[in-house]
């Protein structure tokens, strides 16, 4: 994964290589990424290679759910 400066997912990084790959599959979710993802921008770059774009909220399901208690 490639990172800015501040620790963000380089998402211009990102769409280069979907361009160059074209993967079938974007997946966005990580728990050891300690920052919210740009899901607008995943679901641009994803429509941009005709790609799935599948989230991964296994995390911050667990968050949100244990908020609700």
């Amino acid at each position: 994964m490639h990172l800015t400066q501040t620790g963000l997912i380089d998402m211009d990084k990102l769409e280069e290589k979907a361009v160059e790959f074209r993967p079938r599959m974007l997946i966005c979710g990580a728990s050891a990424y300690p920052r919210d993802f740009d899901y607008k921008r995943f679901r641009e770059i994803a429509d941009k290679v005709g790609a799935y774009l599948m989230m991964d909220m296994a995390h911050i399901r667990s968050v949100l759910g244990g908020c609700a208690f």
